[in-house]
This record gives structure tokens, sequence and C-alpha cells, in this order.
């Protein structure tokens, strides 16, 4: 591993210089113009968006007038230090969890795409803003009412070409992953163009790197045919084409296709002569393509998403057998399946009220799955190919009832009410309905609240219901019955006999941001959760489950020798909880003043060609660099060619500003934006890359804090109708990690100033118990409580000016060194008499333990 870190460090620093990034000279300066006032520069911020006209709605904003819980500037983005809008989502975790359980949903300039494909591999430097939202607002898109909303805002103009090479793996040895991403990006206000490609490798971890103690033989050292984690490929593309078509449509079309194999050892021969261990290869191609059409008028907004996705999986399990004519030592599963939607939303006003306008969002959708799954166990064929089409509709209606804005009951504040119903006919399963309605009140700015409820029934998915079936021997699961380690032979795949769900969740939050502190932001939220045939994973192996499922336990002479894992059907699942949270983010000082410089001796000035083009490449006469046509005191020609792309490449404006741009409003939202050149921007803001240019220090400091700590106040499931309920909080578990932790604490501090940058997240839960069956003579298993920290250094390079000048292709560089689980930290496991279940070594349950990765961006513009 050592000598693949220093590898990657000498790629590192040559990479950028054999890459060539083409330099744009800004347009000549027309005749007798003269510069326009420069804006006022508010205190304390450093970042300043597009201009936007009183009265009229801000640039890329939500649908309705739910206020953000959250809202990130460009200075923030940058703060984070992140490079794709995949690993933006991944850092904003804490921000985005919902209560009730869904991923959110993600919106570009505040409106609906087809999938993630879409905006996965944006830059981040291309962001303009980020807008956390609470649930309530997906319905506004067409969403069910269980995951929050993420909207992104990006700039209206960028260019820019990406490489980023990283090296990982864990500070004790044993697997190092590498990976290298591509991407290019072509944003204007005639659309964008998006390509990326991935490829990842990573080595298998085996037991033998680590400090197990093995359980055959008994107290023997860890296996070198055994795999804690297994080798895995995976490659993928992505191309994005967006275009704004002559009638106002915007169109949109994302196709990717991705390939991932993995391997695993199962553990050591003890009959075939031909293998050292048993192995398990996965290979899975994925192909998707997908499309948006989307307009807006002042009436009426509406979109048409299309998908298809196709899956073609195949696995393979070696059998500790000798291979005859009739019966194989390899058994084999393969699935095929295919899975197209169409989506129509439209959203519009009904009708004009004293208080606002009633609005109504409605949603029509057609889907059809396809799955062809078999699988050949001893020499025997089994498989099944089910298929399902269902067809959908949802309304969705707010009706305002008190409005300050409009002055109607302004003395009540804002004031609206949802209701929500929809029905989605399965071929399979019949109707499934939805049934919701919520409110919304702002008695004063500073704080809102909402209350909701949602009553959803859901079906199993198809490859929940139909996936081939795999046997995987030598699968190493704890025996709560027993109170051992045993190894078993796992069954996984569909069930068929999976009942549709039916959810009801009651939600009350409230969202505080005072005025008087800047950047500050609280929320709380409450969420009653109550599931009948909740559809979950098999439950850990204790004496209520084996009572509740019978079938799927074998059992020689009291010990498991097989276990059916496949989903099943519980019969009821309560919960209730509090999830609170506080967000600081603000500037910290005064951005430092920029630096002047005489006539022609600007770093902007220096070594440019003979001529410049303007955006139509046509040569501008007289563009040679000469006092006359470089002054300061110049403007500069308006170009499709984003203003902070000019600086970036030798065309920053003296005093280290930005040229002056056509004002900017709704319809021109970044024409005026001081994007990457602003105060701060890439010469040195708060995360951002830097010009190379931009004053001493770069910047003003920027800080970040957040904290979130969830409170799990009840958490019960029945197994089975009339029996008695398992009590997650109090001894009771339903996998095999042990029971509901009470509390869960999630916290990230940041910190950034000249281009250096610091994160630091940690996560805390609480210990658990488990109780011991009647016949354990273990007695009850403590999972102890566990705190995870980890640490995130970088530096853009493009902010330390005295290096960029000596090495230009420095310039948009950006290192970073990532420590996770800084401490080392592991969950404990301890029986009623102090010891260690041979399956609940630290080293079983977090194989890779702390973990560096290195990683080199280079940024192209």
């Amino acid at each position: 591993m050592n000598r693949k870190m220093a590898l990657l460090c000498v790629v590192g620093c040559i990479t950028p210089s054999l890459l060539h990034a083409q330099e744009r000279t800004p347009a000549a300066p027309r005749p007798g113009s003269a510069p326009p006032p420069a804006a006022a520069q508010p205190e304390g911020e450093n970042e300043v968006e597009a201009l936007v006209v009183t009265g009229q709605r801000q640039y890329g904003a939500v649908l309705g007038d739910i206020t953000p819980e959250e809202t990130f500037n460009a200075a923030d983005v940058r703060a984070l230090g992140v490079s794709s809008i995949t690993d933006l989502l991944a850092e904003l975790s804490p921000q985005t969890t919902s209560g009730r359980g869904g991923s959110p949903v993600v919106l570009l300039n505040g409106r609906r795409i087809s999938g993630m494909g879409e905006i996965r591999d944006i830059p981040t430097e291309a962001i303009q803003r980020v807008e956390v939202l609470p649930e309530e607002v997906a319905l506004k898109y067409g969403y069910s009412a269980e995951q929050k909303v993420v909207n992104i805002v990006l700039r209206q103009r960028f260019r820019a070409n990406t490489a980023e090479l990283g090296m990982a793996g864990p500070t004790e040895g044993g697997q190092t992953t590498e990976q290298l991403d591509v991407s290019s990006l072509r944003l204007n206000r005639d659309g964008r163009l998006n390509l990326a490609a991935k490829v990842q490798h990573s080595d298998e971890l085996l037991e033998s790197d680590r400090d197990l103690v093995s359980r055959s033989p008994a107290g023997g050292e860890g296996s070198p045919y055994r795999s804690l984690l297994p080798r895995n490929d995976q490659v993928s593309v992505n191309a994005v084409l967006n275009r704004v078509l002559k009638n106002g449509v915007s169109a949109t079309v994302n196709g990717s296709a991705g390939y991932t194999e993995s391997n695993s050892l199962l553990g050591e021969t003890r009959i075939r002569s031909d293998l050292d261990g048993l192995e398990q290869n996965s290979r899975d191609l994925t192909g998707h393509f997908g499309f948006t059409l989307d307009k807006q008028t002042d009436k009426l907004r509406w979109s048409l998403t299309g998908n298809y996705d196709h899956t073609d999986s195949r696995t393979l399990t070696d059998r500790d057998i000798v291979a005859t004519a009739t019966v194989s030592s390899t058994d084999r599963a393969h699935s095929i399946s295919d899975t197209a939607n169409l989506q129509l939303v439209a959203n519009g006003a009904l009708a004009r009220l004293p208080a606002g306008d009633l609005s109504a969002t409605v949603k029509l959708g057609a889907e059809g799955s396809w799955l062809d799954a078999s699988s050949w166990r001893g020499g025997v064929k089994s498989g099944n190919d089910p298929s399902r089409t269902s067809g959908n509709a949802q309304i969705s209606l707010d009706l305002p009832i008190t409005s300050r804005k409009n002055d109607f009951l302004a003395a009540a504040g804002d004031l609206s009410v949802n209701l929500n119903l929809a029905a989605n006919h399965l071929s399979d399963f019949g109707t499934l309905t939805t049934v919701g309605y919520g409110a919304t009140w702002s008695p004063v700015k500073p704080v809102s609240f909402i209350v909701s409820m949602t009553q959803q029934e859901t079906a199993p998915t198809m490859s929940q219901l139909g996936g081939p079936m795999v046997y995987t021997p030598d699968v190493r699961v704890f025996d709560f019955v027993k109170g051992e380690t045993v190894n078993v032979i796992r069954v996984s795949g569909g069930n068929p006999d999976l009942k549709a769900e039916e959810k009801r969740v009651l939600k009350l939050g409230v969202t505080f941001k005072p005025t008087s502190i800047n950047g500050l932001s609280l929320n709380a939220n409450y969420f009653r959760t109550r599931i009948d045939d909740p559809i979950s994973g098999f439950p850990a192996v204790t004496a209520e489950t084996e009572a509740a499922f019978p079938d799927r336990f074998t059992r020689v002479n009291g010990q498991l020798v097989r276990l059916d894992a496949r989903s099943v059907n519980l019969a009821r699942q309560e919960s209730d909880q509090v999830r609170w949270g506080i967000n600081f983010t603000r500037q910290i000082g005064k951005t430092p003043p920029r630096p002047t410089f005489p006539p022609g001796q600007a770093p902007w000035e220096r070594n440019r060609g003979e001529g410049r083009r303007e955006p139509s490449g046509q040569a501008v006469p007289g563009a040679a660099t000469t006092p006359s046509t470089s002054a300061p005191n110049q403007q500069a020609q308006a170009s499709d060619q984003p203003q902070g792309l000019n600086l970036l490449q030798g065309a920053q404006s003296p005093g280290g500003g930005e040229r002056p741009g056509p004002a900017a409003g709704p319809s021109a939202p970044g024409g005026g934006d001081r994007g990457f050149g602003g105060p701060g921007g890439f010469r040195g803001g708060p995360g951002g890359f830097g010009g190379g240019f931009g004053p001493p220090g770069g910047g003003a400091a920027r800080l970040q804090l957040a904290l979130y700590h969830t409170i799990h106040l009840r958490e019960r499931v029945y197994l089975d109708a009339g029996a008695q309920p398992l009590d997650l909080l109090n001894g009771d578990a339903l996998n095999s990690g042990g029971g509901q932790p009470k509390h869960e604490i999630e916290a990230q501090a940041g910190v950034t100033k000249n281009g250096l940058g610091a994160r630091l997240t940690a996560s805390w839960q609480s210990a658990t118990e488990v109780n011991a069956g009647p016949g354990n003579p273990s007695g009850a298993l403590r999972f102890s409580d566990v705190t995870t920290v980890n640490l995130r250094l970088f530096a853009n390079l493009s902010a330390q000016r005295d290096l960029v000048a000596a090495h230009p292709f420095l310039r948009g560089t950006r290192v970073t060194l990532a420590l996770t689980n800084l401490f080392d930290e592991k969950p404990k496991v301890r029986d009623a008499n102090g010891a260690t279940p041979i399956n609940y070594q630290p080293d079983y349950l977090d194989p890779l333990g702390r973990s560096l990765k290195l990683s080199v961006r280079k940024v192209f513009f």
C-alpha cells in the first residue's frame, strides 16, 4: 500500500502538467465605453448571487411558499471540499435525512429530472446554491411526502473538464482501492452537455489480514481462504445532453452504462482438490436511458419524464462437492430485469383567492417491470419470470388561507393547507391508494410550523418477489437461541408470498431562523409511524423469530445448518421519534482588499497571444495587448462565456474583481453573478479554486457547524399477529446488529481560509442490549456505544498566489487527504460472562477500521 501511495503522489504531481487547459482571452472592449460603478460588497459576505428584481421569484426557486430548512450558497458548497453532486448529497446526509425513511428528491433549478444520472457527475463549482426543503414540497412535484427535497441551482454559464485520481486503504493494510474519475461539463443559456467516466478497483480483504480468532479450527487464526470484503471492479460511463428547443421546451436526454464484478472467498475446501478455497463471483451489467421534457409559463409548468433500465446479473457459487455427469460443483443464478416508466406532471393555479392562488399538481404515469430469473443447484434448474404493469394518478391541492404578502388576514401570518390523493393500479396487487393532508403556518417570518398526515399502501418490488434463489455456503451467523456462532447455508432471493404494506405517518415540524444571527437555523420534527404488514429483511436468529417463521430454520441435533433469509412480511411496526438539528454557516472576518497593478502589469495581462477572438471565433481587429486595449478602465464585451471562466483563463479584471456584465434578472440569472470570479471565488475564496492572482490570504475564513440528534421514543415490532411485541429499545433485536439505539447524534464542523480547508464529521449511537434465549448459557449480549470521527483536509492550490505564479499548471488543482474512523473505533460486543462471540469480533463488525484516502483533482477551464 505504501508503494502505491507513493506512486499516487508522483502521478498526482505529473498528471496536471501533461494535460492542457485551453486559454481563452476576453473579447475586445467596446470603444469609448465607460465602466459602470461597482456594486457595493455586503459586509461579511464574499459571494453574490444573481441580482433579483424585487417582487419576482428567485431564479431556480421551487414551487410554493414553503421556506427552505437550509440554504447553502456557492461559498458554502465550496467550503465542503467535495467534487460532484453525488459527493455533495453524501456530505449533506444529516441535513437531508427524513424521519419517514425515504431518500431525498433532487430537483435541478426547481424542476424535475428523470433520475440522478442527469446530475450526479456535475462538479460542485457549477453550483450557485443548494436548498433543503421539507417532505411536503415533494407533493408539488408529483412525489410522495416521505422524502425531503434538495433543490440544486446551477450557474447559468460554466465550462470545465475535471480529472480526479484517488487511492484509499485501511491503515492496518490488507486492501487498497484505486479510483479514476473524468468528466466534462459545458453549461450555457442554450443548455448543457455533461460526459463522465469512472473506473474503480478494490482488493479483497481476507480474514488472515486481521487479528481474528477462527471458529474452525477452534481458536485458530483467520483463514486466508475467507473474505471479509470482496475484490471489486467497477466501470461506468454517463452522458447528459440538455437543449432549449424553439418552443421554449427544455429537453434532456441521459444515457449510462455500468459493469460491476465482485469475487469473494467462502472458505477452505475439504473435498475438492481442484481448488484451495471456495469462491462466489457476481457480475452485473446495467444500462439506462432517460429523458425529460419541461416547460414553464406564467400559468402552467409541466414536465414529461421517461426511463428505461436494463440489468443483467449473474452469480456463480462453488460447492464443496465432486462434480459428476449430472451434478455440477458450481451453483448458478441468473436474472434479467427490465423496467420502463413514463410520468407527466403539471402544476398550475386553479383560482385566484384573497390569500393567493389555489394551486394543483397532477401526475399521470405508467410503468412496466419484467424479470426473468433462474438458478441451477446440483444440476436442477428452477426459475420464474414475473412481470408487472401499473398505471398511477396523483393530485395535490394547496389552498392558502392567510397571507402577509397579499395582506389578507396578515396578523395571522402565512397559513396554507394541502390535500393529496393518489392511486396506483398494479396488475399483480390491484389498486393501492395514498391519502394525505397537512398545513403549514408561519406566524412570524423567522418561524414556520408544519403538520401532516399520510396513509400509503406500497407493494413489494419485483426483485423482492421473484429474485433468483442463491445458496451461499459457510455463512457465519450468530444463533441467539444457542448463544453461539455457526456456519450455515444461507438462502437468498425472491419471496412470491409477500404482501403489500400499509404505512401511516404523522409529522409535526418547526423551523426557526433568527434574523438577529445570520446563518443560524434550527429545526425539530416529531414522527409517528405505524406500518401494517411491513416488508423486512429476515430478522435475527432469535427464539421469537424461529417461533414466528419455523419453516425458515433447519437444525440438525439442535444446531442451525440452513437459514432461509428471504424477505418476509412482519405483522406490525410502531415507531415514534424526535429529530432536531442546528446549522450555522457564515463568513468570519472581512474579505481582504484586492491588489492593484499599474496599467499593463496585471498578471492577467501577461503572456497573452497576439490576437483575441470573439465567442464566434472571429479575430478581433487590433486585439494585440497594448495599454489602450487592456487598460483597467475598459469594459469587456459581453459573451456567452461565464464571467468566472474568463477570470480563470486570464481575463480577470483589475483589482481582482470581475468584469461587469449585463444586468441580471429572473430571465438572465447569471448575467451579473460574480460567479467564480467574485471576491473569495476562484482567487481563493473558502474552498474555491482560485485563479492564483487573488488578494493575499485569498479571502476571509468561513465556518460551518451542524448538529443533529435523533431520539427514538418507541420502536416496537410484532413478528406475528397475536404475538408479544419486540421492544427494540429494551432488550429485543430485529437484526444481528443489536437493538435500536435510543440516541443517535451526527455532528459536522468545517473551516476554510485561503483555499485550505478542514472538515470534521462525527457520529455517535448509544449502547444496546439483546436478551438471551431461554437455553442460552452465555446470557444477554451488550453492544457498546460507538463514536466514529472522520477528518478531511483539502488544499485548493489555486488560492496560493505565489505557488500558482511559479507553477501555472497547479491552477485548478485540489489535493485532499481524508481519514475515515480517525480513532479506529469499532463496536464492542460482550456476553454476560464478558466474552466476545466469534462472529462479533471487532474486525468482523468493521473490517476496514481507520482508513486513509489521498486524492488529486484537476479542473481544466
